[in-house]
């Protein structure tokens, strides 16, 4: 006779097995994860508490006292500096010097005042005077020794150009000559920049300009022809 198997009897074996396994694993990561704890020597305090009644009282203090405690709050900030102002103020107790002028009956006071403002003297260039300034010799003298000194400058000769240069200068009341230099419109430069050289070195010194029979400052102008021959 063939004995036949009740389907629901598996059944329920199956999940008695499960649920078996199920606790099992559970207990055993329970066990796991209080030896990791207790290892490491700090519990959580949910879990401490839950454990405490199971724990000697010795171990439950000792656990305790190795929890780090909680960090200490920060300082507060500290407060800004006050910045004090020291003025003193001095007095000044000097008196000042009194000026006292005593006049009785007797005292006559006497202002001079000048008949005429002293003359003050402007040292200026004159463009116009009453007896003008010359060179040693006369004009023939100063014409002869520029004739044969200035040098025609080749770059002028060479472009054929040609002309008059108009050179004007001081006459210092010591006869020297300062401030040389040429006026108007000049032909060629290198013909202006000749002239003013040669003038510069024109040797002796002159007869200053006159006014009311004194030295002057004057302005002496003086053409130089530049020609081809």
């Amino acid at each position: 006779m063939e004995v036949k198997k009740n389907p629901d009897a598996d059944t329920d074996n199956v999940g008695t097995r499960l649920g078996f396994v199920g606790i099992g694993l559970l207990v055993a990561l329970s066990v796991v994860l209080i030896s990791f704890e207790l290892k490491s020597g700090i519990l959580p305090l949910p879990l401490l508490a839950q454990y405490a009644d199971d724990m000697d009282e010795e171990v439950v203090e000792e656990i305790m006292s190795q929890t780090p405690p909680p960090p200490p709050p920060p300082p507060p900030p500290p407060p800004p500096p006050v910045v004090v102002q020291d003025v003193e103020v001095v007095e000044d107790d000097k008196e000042e010097d009194d000026i006292s002028l005593e006049v009785n009956e007797d005292t006559v006071i006497v202002i001079d005042i000048p008949d005429e403002e002293p003359e003050i003297e402007i040292d200026a260039i004159a463009d116009i005077v009453e007896e003008k300034a010359e060179y040693p010799g006369g004009q023939s003298a100063l014409l002869a020794w520029l004739n044969k000194n200035i040098e025609y400058p080749e770059i002028a000769a060479e472009s054929n150009i040609q002309g008059r240069v108009f050179v004007q200068f001081v006459v210092e009341k010591d006869g020297s000559i300062s401030d040389v230099k040429t006026i108007g419109k000049v032909p060629h430069k290198a013909l202006g920049k000749e002239a003013v050289k040669k003038v510069k070195r024109i040797p002796g010194k002159w007869t200053p300009g006159k006014n009311n029979g004194k030295a002057v400052r004057s302005y002496f102008k003086l053409p130089v022809m530049f020609r081809l021959k």
